[in-house]
This record gives C-alpha cells, structure tokens and sequence, in this order.
C-alpha cells in the first residue's frame, strides 16, 4: 500500500486543479501517513492544501483544523 500511496502523492500537483477533489484525496493521504507515523510528510501535504485555492473544500477546512491544533 505504500507505493500506491508514493505513486500517487507524487501526482497531486493541488495548485493547478480547480475544484475540490484533488485537494480530498490529498487530505485522505495526509491522513493515511499520519497514522503510518510519517508525520512530517503528512504536515507538507497539509501545507499544500491549505496554501491551494480550494479555501471552500471540506478538506481545506479539515486540514487547516488539525495544522492549528496544538494538541496533534
């Protein structure tokens, strides 16, 4: 499941798709590698998401939360 995960963070480019999916999936990747303890590549795609332009995205409000939440 790891190199399915790699393979397709490697093809999220956020910032050049308009609408909320890409950012969905990004989000749902950050998560699995939260929970795989890769944390530090969780918090760079939280990061993209979050400097993307889908502000309206329940994935960019999500990972806007858990950045700001200094108990994670």
């Amino acid at each position: 499941m790891t190199n399915t995960i790699s393979k397709s963070e490697e093809k999220i480019n956020i910032n050049k798709v308009k609408g909320p999916s890409n950012a969905a999936v990004a989000y749902g990747i950050s998560n699995h590698l939260i929970y795989s303890g890769e944390r530090q590549r969780s918090d760079e795609l939280l990061q993209l998401i979050v400097s993307g332009p889908n502000w309206s995205a329940f994935s960019f409000i999500a990972a806007e939360a858990y950045i700001s939440n200094p108990r994670r």
